[in-house]
């Protein structure tokens, strides 16, 4: 009779029960064994910054990194997205904006002040073309600070709502933001504005993704465009920063400000911008 009382007593600690927010297991506490850390007593009911609920054994504030996939919302550690973007979502390349990238969906800053999106040092305008830059036929009247490109992109974005295919448009809001008008070649949608760029070498000078960068630091306002010849078209203004490295485009890219499908982004790598499939098909310009 004692063995069986002790056995239910035993039964009635192993029940689960929520407390305080706390998954526990009755009056007893669940292992560092099984729990796989070392303090082991509770599973802290928590809520990622997007709203999605998980259980963990850390303090939820001590959590490590959880974030949502931006496409399937499945709850995942930060360094898992990535990788889960790219089998998941963009093994082909062909989502609702077919020139989206490959690299997953970078939740990009949209704010102004500091970091990728403008306010802090390093503004300074120079009087030519960077190192290694192609030609030197700019009259200088179109340069621009670092600040003033970073803060006109982080600008287009916040006008523009919604997270459905709006890439002209933020293109167009970004050089209304630094020079005031827009070019009545510009006002159109994505592919006529690649062609734009292309057949007027007397305002727009074409570089190559490698040189792209390096006039984007120096104050030129560089977009970058692929004419679909089946399809919507993609554009993009390149915005100061730092070269990051891409692995499905071997190599380094720029910074991007992009505001197409699922995307708002004042400043993010160029290899979520446009897919891997597009090497060789994406045109590069400086405005003169």
């Amino acid at each position: 009779m004692k063995k069986v009382l002790l056995l239910a007593i035993l039964l009635l600690n192993l029940l689960p029960i929520m407390k305080n927010g706390r998954l526990t297991l009755g009056t007893a506490t669940l292992s560092a064994q099984n729990m796989g850390n070392e303090s082991g007593s509770t599973l802290y009911h928590c809520t990622d910054e997007d709203g999605f609920e998980y259980t963990s054994p850390w303090p939820c504030e001590n959590d490590p990194c959880i974030t949502s996939c931006p496409i399937c919302h499945e709850s995942m550690p930060c360094k898992s997205l990535d990788g889960h973007m790219y089998v998941q979502h963009n093994e082909n390349d062909d989502r609702k904006d077919p020139d989206e990238g490959d690299e997953g969906n970078q939740g990009g800053i949209i704010g102004g002040g500091g970091g990728n999106t403008g306010g802090g040092s390093g503004g300074s305008i120079v009087v030519g073309p960077p190192s290694g830059g192609g030609g030197s036929s700019s009259s200088q009247t179109n340069i621009r600070t670092t600040t003033q490109i970073k803060n006109a992109a982080a600008k287009a974005v916040k006008s523009i709502p919604g997270r459905d295919a709006k890439c002209n448009k933020g293109v167009q809001a970004a050089f209304k933001n630094l020079y005031g008008t827009l070019p009545s070649g510009m006002n159109c949608l994505a592919n006529d504005m690649v062609s734009y760029w292309a057949n007027n070498p007397s305002q727009w000078k074409e570089i190559t993704l490698s040189e792209a960068q390096g006039y984007a630091n120096n104050g030129y306002f560089v977009v970058a465009g692929y004419r679909n010849p089946g399809g919507h078209g993609h554009v993009v203004v390149i915005v100061p920063g730092k070269e990051t490295y891409s692995t499905n485009w071997g190599g380094k890219v720029p910074c991007t400000m992009d505001t197409g499908y699922e995307k708002r982004n004042a400043s993010q790598s160029f290899s979520y911008s446009f897919g891997a499939n597009k090497k060789g098909k994406v045109k590069f310009y400086y405005y003169k």
